[in-house]
This record gives structure tokens, C-alpha cells and sequence, in this order.
């Protein structure tokens, strides 16, 4: 069903992919082609079903016995074996989707050497993964994992770890993210540094941005509504409204901003204790606050933002003349860039709208989100627009 070349490029991406960077997260051994091959299948044909008539997600991992004793870890895990056997079929998978949560559990299988048959067998049980803080207190396993998120899309992953996505019948590798400092995070850092908190906590302050820039397009992405998204530079105050017009404003004020100064005020003034607590709360508004502005992203038309992530407008229309300069890829994580020219004609109006405004707002950063996940981003340096363009928000698994 799933041709063999499909199977061969994931498990050539899983094995590729580079550990994560904390103590004890070597990463396993690859399972054989032929179980990889059988519990991809599974695992498609049930992101098929739905479960009283909704769909369902869930999480498996391919663990055996000596995956689970295995003392070489040095990461805390929590595993729960099952009493009774469970069939490894489109059907129990279906029937135990809705009792697990795949942000915070994996049903494990592995191959019965009795009987020569995939097995359900038990469940790695992990702390919810929060893309403002890069903690956890139970990890995922570090093991070959794959994600139904929605029907017929499977992410594979190994810890928190992101490989790749498999979607329409294709498989899509997972890119590092472009926001860093040698890449778009350098541009959109520069426009930060004369803000209070940048002035005040400095890479502090962008570690934690970043990772709700990203949370905040991750969330507009899995709506599948496509959306484009505007980060207004922050050399002037005024919005540009020549090539703004229409859409809804809410005077919210900037909740975010808010949430960030706590988030990093705390280390400094509170007990352990406290510090968790508050930064619990800042980080739970802040992730609110994100998903909000994620839903206003679907509104037909743009969202507009400060680069604090002040809401303007949601809905806008956007209004710019054709560029007719040049549009290249801009630079890698290493800062290297091919200069790859950007055709812009083989995409829709989002694209054409996203580049045009980019181009016409001289600091502004605009992010088009197409309906089936893809994030490009626009912003002009001098005579020239640069883009990115990623499948995968970011090489970690987003929300989950």
C-alpha cells in the first residue's frame, strides 16, 4: 500500500535526524523495514476511522522488551505494560485512540517473537510539551514514534524530536527552524533591540519570543485554513494604512508582552517554588493569548501585529503594488544562502499579497501559511525581498 520507497526515505530521516541536546538522549536502534513498513500502515489506515463519527489521534512508538529495560537512558520515562494482550489492528487502535492523549502518551508495540504478530503491549506515559519552556519532567521516548495528527497526515519523531511529516502520499523531512540568529531570527532580533525587554534581558527575552512565534504559527497551520500573518517593523509606531484597509480592531492592549516581562522577571526576585508557580501561570496566559490571535489568523484577509505581537487588525485587506525586484531564499542556520530565486507566479493570491507587502513595508516580516500547513516567510533587505520557506514549523513536535 505504501510504496517502499516511502518506508526507506523515513527511516533514512529518522536515522539522520540528530539526537536532542541533553544528557542521556542517545538515540535507539531503527526497527526493521518490514515492521516499520506494517505499523506505518496501521497506523495510516486507522488515522482513516473515526471513532463516534470524530476523528481520532494517537501516538505509537515501536518498543520492544530490551528497549524498556535498557538502563542506558538517562532520562526520566514512564512506562505501563498491559495485563491482558491487545492485537495490533486498525481496529484496537482505533478503539484505544480516545483513551490516550498523544501530548501525553504513546502506545508501545513490538513484534511477539511467539507468535510473530504486532502487539500493543503498553504505554509510555510523558509531561505536555510547552513551546515556551524547553523542559519536561517525563520525556518521550527516544524511540521510532509516529503521530496520526489528523486523517491520512503522520508525523514520526524520536523524543521531541521532529523527522518529518507524511502527507497527501508524500514524506516531507523536517527543516531547523529559520528563526535564529543567522537566518530570519537575525532581522526580526534587530527590529527587537530597542525594546524595553530586549534592552533588559536580551537573548532572554528572544528565547522566549521566538518560541511563541513559532507556537503562534504552528496553531494557525493546524486550522488548515491557510492565513497570512504581518509583523509590522518597529522603526515607527504609525501603521502603514495606505496598504492597509477594512478588517476588525480590538483594542486588546499587549497581553503577551505582559506574560514574557513575568515570565523573565521571576528568576530573578521569587523562590524556587514560587518561580515555578508564577512562570506556570505567565506561560498558561501567554499560550492563550497566542491561540487567540491563531484564530483571528483564519479570518479571511490578514492579521496584522506589531513586532511585539500587538494585535492592529484582523481580516485587513492588503494592498501593495507588484514587485517587480528580486525575491531570493535568504540565509540558512549556518548563514549560508543558494540565492535560490522565489517564482512566485506558481502560487495563489495569499503568496502574491504576503510578497507584495513585504516588499512595500521596508522591516515588516510577513508569513503566508497555506491551507495544507506549508510557512513561508517574506521580509525585504535593501533592493531585495528574501524568503524562507519550511514544511514544518520547527524541527520540534509542535503542541504535543
Amino acid at each position: 500500500m505504501i510504496e517502499d520507497s516511502i518506508i526507506k526515505q523515513i527511516l533514512d530521516g529518522w536515522a539522520a535526524s540528530p539526537t536532542l541536546p541533553s544528557p542521556g538522549s542517545t538515540q535507539r536502534p531503527l526497527p526493521s523495514f518490514h515492521d516499520a513498513k506494517e505499523v506505518f500502515e496501521t497506523v495510516f489506515l486507522a488515522s482513516l476511522r473515526r471513532e463516534e463519527d470524530r476523528p481520532i489521534s494517537f501516538s505509537i512508538v515501536i518498543a520492544t522488551p530490551s528497549d524498556i529495560h535498557d538502563p542506558s537512558p538517562r532520562y526520566s520515562r514512564e512506562f505501563h505494560p498491559f495485563t491482558t494482550i491487545v492485537p495490533f489492528t486498525i481496529e484496537s487502535v482505533t478503539k484505544l485512540a480516545p483513551a490516550f492523549d498523544p501530548a501525553l502518551s504513546s502506545i508501545a508495540v513490538y513484534r511477539d517473537p511467539s507468535t510473530s504478530k504486532l502487539r500493543c503491549w503498553g504505554i509510555f506515559d510523558y509531561s505536555p510539551y510547552s513551546p515556551l519552556r524547553n523542559e519536561r519532567t517525563r520525556f518521550r521516548p527516544d524511540l521510532f514514534t509516529l503521530t496520526a495528527r489528523e486523517p491520512g497526515t503522520i508525523q514520526v519523531s524520536h523524543m521531541d524530536r521532529n523527522v518529518g511529516l507524511f502527507i497527501d502520499g508524500i514524506f516531507h523531512p523536517a527543516v531547523p527552524t529559520p528563526l535564529i540568529s543567522r537566518s530570519l531570527g537575525g532581522y526580526l532580533i534587530q527590529s527587537l533591540e530597542a525594546t524595553e525587554l530586549w534592552q533588559r534581558y536580551n537573548t532572554s527575552y528572544w528565547h522566549i519570543y521566538s518560541r511563541g512565534l513559532e507556537a503562534l504559527l504552528s496553531e494557525s497551520a493546524l486550522w488548515g485554513h491557510g492565513a497570512i500573518i504581518v509583523l509590522l517593523p518597529n522603526k515607527s509606531p504609525a501603521v502603514p494604512e495606505h496598504l492597509i484597509s477594512d478588517g476588525y480592531r480590538i483594542e486588546l492592549g499587549n497581553p503577551l508582552r505582559a506574560c514574557f516581562k513575568e515570565m523573565l522577571e521571576t528568576r530573578s526576585v521569587a523562590p524556587q517554588l514560587e518561580i515555578e508557580l508564577l512562570n506556570l501561570n505567565s506561560e498558561k496566559a501567554a499560550l492563550d493569548s497566542l491561540t487567540r490571535l491563531a484564530h483571528l489568523s483564519t479570518v479571511d484577509g490578514a492579521l496584522i501585529l506589531t513586532r511585539e505581537l500587538e494585535l492592529v487588525a484582523f481580516g485587513a485587506k492588503l494592498h501593495a503594488g507588484i514587485w517587480e525586484g528580486e525575491t531570493v531564499e535568504g540565509s540558512n542556520r549556518l548563514g549560508n544562502t543558494s540565492r535560490m530565486p522565489f517564482d512566485v507566479r506558481r502560487y495563489g493570491l495569499r503568496h502574491h499579497s504576503a510578497l507584495n507587502f513585504a516588499a512595500a513595508c521596508e522591516g515588516s516580516c510577513v508569513f503566508v501559511i497555506s491551507h495544507d500547513g506549508p510557512v513561508r516567510a517574506f521580509i525585504r533587505v535593501n533592493d531585495t525581498v528574501l524568503y524562507w520557506g519550511h514544511r514544518t514549523a520547527s524541527m520540534f513536535i509542535d503542541g504535543a
